[in-house]
């Protein structure tokens, strides 16, 4: 008898699903063989359309292996090690079965003849990733610094280029995206930026005031200040705890950590669990 599968997983029923789910009701309902191929095909061109696939077209990558930061085409077609912070990222590449790490900073320098950059919205995070790019790459190399418009890659890759003192060779272009090409020499290397400390301050039930420091790393959710959302927790923190300590705080996606620690600082002996999805925020 063929199985069928319902839309309601609290549904008893053993029938047919009565509203279309997405699962085929019978063996009758199954798509071709040819079918499937073609779907298959499908879901590759639409990869192949993405920006960050621009990294894929002919003439970009050299032969031998390279090192991905902030993304994981490359590696799967020409070897390599993915570097990414991201947690799904991450996940992904050790299921596709690539070489992974959360950063590039345990990679010894002049490891890799080439290196490629993914643009991130973030200056600061892009620019640290563009000096480590140029620590590890080896004399010669060559440096992909990829990136679409909307993130802005026009104005980095200005930026670059002056650092680098080199006129930048665009070897690809589309999808409102680009891969530009540095060659390694011995000029200076890209300029690394910081984010400025945050400042913080949550008050006691009793009144008390306290104060934070904090030292971002750039990159991490409100690196450069606090969010409204988080101030707003930060000023009821005490009057939501009340009068008796808690005993374990959990920031769930703490960014900064900016709430962890606030609790860390009211209260003595609590134990601060904080974890994020980001590598960086909990380094």
């Amino acid at each position: 008898m063929a199985r069928s599968r319902s839309c309601n997983s609290n549904s008893t029923s053993s029938g047919p699903c009565s509203t279309p789910c997405g699962w085929p009701t019978s063996r009758n309902d199954r798509p071709s063989r040819a079918a499937r191929t073609h779907e298959r095909s499908a879901r590759v061109s639409r990869r192949e359309r993405k920006p960050e696939a621009l990294v894929l077209d002919e003439g970009v990558l050299r032969e031998g292996p390279v090192c991905e930061i902030g993304g994981a085409l490359a590696v799967g077609a020409c070897g390599g090690l993915v570097a990414t912070p991201w947690r799904d990222r991450y996940r992904a590449a050790e299921i596709a079965e690539l070489e992974v790490a959360a950063s590039t900073e345990g990679i010894g320098d002049e490891s890799y003849p080439q290196v490629v950059v993914h643009l991130q919205k973030s200056r600061a995070a892009t620019a640290i990733d563009l000096a480590e790019a140029w620590r590890i790459l080896a004399p010669g190399g060559q440096l992909l610094f990829a990136g679409t418009n909307g993130v802005g890659v026009t104005s980095a890759v200005k930026r670059l280029a002056k650092q680098l003192d080199q006129s930048p060779i665009v070897v690809t272009n589309r999808a409102r995206a680009r891969v530009v090409r540095f060659k390694k020499d011995g000029g200076p290397g890209p300029a690394r930026e910081t984010t400025p400390s945050i400042e913080a301050r949550v008050e006691a039930l009793d009144g008390t005031p306290h104060s934070l420091a904090l030292e971002t790393r750039p990159g991490v959710f409100s690196a450069k200040k606090l969010d409204t959302g988080s101030e707003l927790l930060l000023g009821a923190l005490a009057d939501f705890v009340g009068h008796k300590p808690p005993k374990r705080v959990v920031d769930l996606g703490c960014g900064t950590g900016v709430l962890g620690l606030a609790a860390a600082t009211l209260y003595p002996g609590v134990e601060c669990l904080l974890a994020d999805a980001d590598a960086r925020a909990v380094a």
